[in-house]
């Protein structure tokens, strides 16, 4: 993804909320990227603003994943529930905390 025609579509709070965005908005055909997740360590050592997760986009994809970010958003103002646990790579809903995701492989860190 180049830098030309971004629109932040969404500011996540952390990255693996970003994730999940970035996997939605895949899952409907529609590239991002997070722009910040290597900040989110320093929490408490810079402003809270700068640690964001900004959530970017093409331009020309912005009506199309506003629709997917709708969903989104009222998914999780009582519309259809949001999963309590997912992996943060790949998405997946997981009944449990697992140490490793069962459809990724990717290791979990719950803490």
């Amino acid at each position: 993804m180049t830098d030309d025609n971004l629109f932040q579509i969404y500011s996540a709070g952390n990255s693996r909320e970003a994730s999940l965005v970035v996997k939605l908005l895949a899952d409907g055909g529609i590239e991002a990227r997070v722009a910040s997740d290597s900040l989110e360590g320093v929490i408490g050592e810079v402003p809270f603003f700068l640690s964001i997760c900004p959530v970017w986009i093409h331009e020309a994809d912005r009506e199309r994943a506003q629709a997917v970010m709708r969903e989104f958003q009222s998914a999780g103002e009582g519309g259809e529930s949001l999963p309590d646990i997912f992996c943060y790579e790949c998405g997946a809903v997981l009944a449990e905390h697992l140490a490793e995701c069962p459809h990724c492989g990717s290791p979990l860190d719950w803490s």
